[in-house]
C-alpha cells in the first residue's frame, strides 16, 4: 500500500514538473512572438480610460453572475452570501493562474473546513455546475450551426463545431442521466430552479461574449461581427474548462489568432486583442484574488500542490 502511494506521489510530481516546463516554454514562445510582432505604441493610442473601465465593469459583472450561479447551485446544501460566493470565485480564478483546477480544490477545502461540506456533495455541485454551462454552450453552438451555417466564415469551422456539438451532447445527456438516476437531482432542485440556473448561466455567457466583443472592438473600432465574437467566446470557455496549462496559456492565444486571422486582422492587432484580454482578466483576478485570499481565507498554497 505504501509502495503504491509512493508511486502515485512520484507520478504526480513528474506531471507537475512537466507541466511547469511546458508552461515556461509556451510563455517564452508567446513573449518572443509578442515582442517581434506587437506594435505597442499604436495599441496605446487606441486605449483610453473609458474603454478600459468599461471592460473591467463588464468582466466584473460576468464574475458576479458566475458567483450567483455557484451560490444558487450550492444553496440546497449550504447558504452563503453572494459576496462570499464572489470572493470564492475570484480567488479560484487567481489560483487557476498558478495551477489548473486548483480553484476547485480551494473551494472544497474552504467549504469543508468552514461548513463541513463533503467531497461527494462537492463533486455533485461541481458536476451540475458544468452540466448547466455545457447545456447553454450546446444551445448556443446549435443555433450557430443551424441558422448561420451559410456564413462564409463558418465554412472553416463547420466540422469542428459539429464534433464539439456531438461531444457536448454526450457529456450533457450522460451527466443528466447520472444526476437524475444516481444523485436524484430532481429531488434536490425543482424544475423551475433548474430553468432559473440555465437563465443565470446564459446571462453569464452573454456578458462574456459582450466582453470579448468589446475587447476586439477596442483594438479595431470598426469590428462589429457578433457571430465571430460569440464563437470565440465558446471556444475560449471550452479551452478554460479543459485547460492543461494555467488559464489556457497557448490555447487561448491560438483561438484568437486562428479566428481573427480569418477576417484579415494583422498580427499586431491580434496580439493587441490577446494582450488586452489577458490584462483585464489577470489584473482584476490577480490583484483582487490575492487580497481576498490573504485577508479572508489565509490558506497556504501548499495545500493545492
Amino acid at each position: 500500500m505504501i509502495i503504491k502511494k509512493n508511486k502515485f506521489k512520484k507520478i504526480r510530481e513528474i506531471i507537475f514538473s512537466v507541466r511547469q516546463y511546458i508552461t515556461i516554454i509556451t510563455l517564452l514562445i508567446c513573449i518572443i512572438f509578442f515582442l517581434k510582432n506587437f506594435d505597442f505604441s499604436q495599441s496605446v493610442k487606441i486605449l483610453n480610460f473609458s474603454n478600459t473601465f468599461k471592460l473591467f465593469i463588464i468582466f466584473s459583472l460576468f464574475l458576479f453572475f458566475e458567483s450567483m450561479l455557484f451560490q444558487k447551485i450550492l444553496s440546497p446544501f449550504i447558504k452563503i452570501s453572494i459576496y462570499l460566493s464572489y470572493s470564492l470565485t475570484v480567488v479560484s480564478y487567481f489560483l487557476n493562474l498558478i495551477l489548473p483546477f486548483s480553484g476547485i480544490g480551494f473551494r472544497y477545502l474552504f467549504l469543508k473546513s468552514n461548513y463541513d461540506f463533503s467531497l461527494k456533495n462537492m463533486f455533485l455541485i461541481t458536476s451540475f455546475f458544468y452540466i448547466i454551462n455545457f447545456t447553454n454552450l450546446f444551445i448556443i453552438l446549435t443555433i450557430i450551426y443551424l441558422f448561420f451555417l451559410e456564413n462564409i466564415f463558418l465554412n472553416y469551422y463547420k466540422n469542428l463545431i459539429f464534433y464539439i456539438l456531438i461531444s457536448l451532447f454526450v457529456l450533457v445527456t450522460s451527466g443528466i442521466t447520472i444526476s437524475v438516476n444516481k444523485f436524484k437531482i430532481l429531488n434536490i432542485f425543482k424544475k423551475y430552479t433548474i430553468l432559473n440556473l440555465l437563465f443565470i448561466s446564459l446571462l453569464m455567457y452573454s456578458l462574456f461574449a459582450v466582453f470579448i466583443f468589446f475587447v476586439i472592438n477596442t483594438i479595431r473600432p470598426e469590428f462589429n461581427n457578433v457571430l465571430i465574437s460569440t464563437l470565440i467566446t465558446v471556444f475560449v470557455d471550452l479551452a478554460l474548462v479543459i485547460q492543461i496549462l494555467p488559464f489556457g496559456i497557448g490555447s487561448i492565444e491560438l483561438i484568437f489568432y486562428n479566428l481573427l486571422s480569418k477576417i484579415n486582422f494583422s498580427q499586431s492587432e491580434i496580439l493587441g486583442v490577446i494582450s488586452l484580454f489577458r490584462i483585464i482578466i489577470h489584473s482584476l483576478t490577480l490583484i483582487l484574488g490575492a487580497i481576498l485570499f490573504y485577508k479572508y481565507f489565509k490558506l497556504s498554497l501548499k495545500k493545492f500542490k
